[in-house]
């Protein structure tokens, strides 16, 4: 992506209007070492957590793996270990649009969507890149709406945060 990216701006405006702010790691290199050991991991989280403090002021208590908990393979759990030990809890995603793919229309992720809306409670997996999930992001909210969804806030006492 060649998008010039103010991450200062952003975190600073979702700290300003209260928004969780949750650490994905500093690189999010899922095939370039994120996951090469524990350590290279949780350095990760770390350089991210000091960006993130530096910039907000904020301290984040909460991780989402990049690619989901079962991109880290046998790691998983042990990074999951070392999370707890440093106050961290860690989320992934219920339901998705599938943007972190290629999609080829509004119809085919909001097609995804709906066959991964099914729970009572869901943490829906959205990319803020991604054109086709900007034009759905209003459907998506009226229907959540309308079929009695209660939006909210990420928090690390969720019952879909993993302690």
């Amino acid at each position: 992506d060649n998008r010039k990216f103010d991450c200062t701006t952003m975190y600073e405006k979702e700290a300003s209007d209260n928004h969780t702010i949750a650490n994905h790691t500093y690189s999010h290199a899922i095939f370039k070492g994120l996951y090469s050991s524990v350590d290279e991991f949780i350095r990760q989280v770390d350089k991210q957590e000091q960006l993130i403090t530096e910039k907000t002021g904020v301290k984040t208590n909460i991780v989402r793996f990049p690619g989901g908990i079962r991109t880290a393979g046998s790691k998983g759990n042990l990074i999951a270990e070392e999370l707890k030990k440093k106050g961290y809890g860690w989320v992934d995603w219920t339901a998705e649009d599938g943007d972190g793919r290629d999609l080829s229309s509004k119809e085919q992720a909001w097609n995804i969507l709906m066959k991964t809306i099914d729970e009572d409670i869901e943490v829906i997996l959205l990319h803020d890149y991604d054109e086709t999930t900007f034009s759905i992001l209003s459907d998506l909210i009226d229907y959540l709406e309308n079929n009695n969804y209660i939006l909210l806030p990420l928090f690390y006492d969720s019952v879909m945060v993993n302690k």
